[in-house]
C-alpha cells in the first residue's frame, strides 16, 4: 500500500535529512489543522522489470498504471507535492501528463533490480534540498504497482503523524487471504 515516513534509517545509513526530520517530528509535533506541513508523495518508477517489460506503465482500464498512484496522491487532501522518480524518459512524460513533478531523473546506479527504496529516496531528498531548499516533513511512499489504493486510506494515516505525537512512521499492510 503506502509506506509513510519520516523514520530512522538502517545503521549506517545516517542522512541528516532524516535526522533532521526525525529531530524537527520529535520536538514539534503536528497539529490536525496545520496546512503548512510540507508532505511529499514520492513514486519510484524505475523502467528495467525483467520479470514483465513496462509493467508500470500496462495500461489497465485504460490508462498506465504508474497514472492510479498519480492521481491517488494528487486526491489527498494533504499531500501537498506529487514527485516521481524515474530513469526513463517515456515514464516522465507519462506522469507529467498526469500532473506529477519529475524535477530530476533518478541515475543509472539507483534504477537496478536490486536497487534498495532507501537509496532512491536518499537521492530524491538530497536532490530537493540541494537544488530547491526544500525538505518535506512528511513523506508517502506509492508504489506504482499498487493501482488499487485509496487516497482517504492515505489521508487517515498522515492524520495519524499529525496528530500523533510518539508516531513517527506508518505502514499499511493487508492479510493475503489467498497465496
Amino acid at each position: 500500500m503506502a509506506r509513510i515516513w519520516p523514520r530512522s534509517l538502517p545503521h549506517g545509513l545516517g542522512n541528516k535529512f532524516y535526522n533532521k526530520v526525525i529531530k524537527i517530528r520529535s520536538q514539534t509535533g503536528y497539529r490536525r489543522d496545520d496546512s503548512n506541513v510540507k508532505i511529499l508523495a514520492l513514486i519510484p518508477a524505475r523502467s528495467g522489470s525483467k520479470s514483465l517489460r513496462d509493467k508500470n506503465i500496462l495500461p489497465i482500464s485504460g490508462k498506465p498504471m504508474l497514472a492510479f498512484s498519480i492521481e491517488h496522491a494528487l486526491a489527498s487532501q494533504y499531500i501537498n507535492r506529487v514527485i516521481v522518480s524515474t530513469d526513463s524518459e517515456k515514464y516522465r512524460q507519462i506522469a507529467l501528463s498526469f500532473g506529477a513533478e519529475v524535477p530530476f531523473m533518478r541515475p543509472t546506479e539507483y534504477a537496478r533490480d536490486l536497487s534498495p527504496d532507501i537509496e532512491v529516496f536518499i537521492t530524491a531528498l538530497q536532490w530537493l534540498e540541494l537544488n530547491e531548499k526544500y525538505q518535506p516533513e512528511i513523506g508517502v511512499h506509492l508504489r506504482p504497482t499498487c493501482p488499487i489504493r485509496q487516497a482517504d486510506d492515505m489521508d487517515r494515516r498522515i492524520e495519524i503523524l499529525l496528530s500523533e505525537r510518539v508516531v513517527d512512521c506508518v505502514r499499511s499492510i493487508q492479510t493475503a487471504w489467498e497465496h
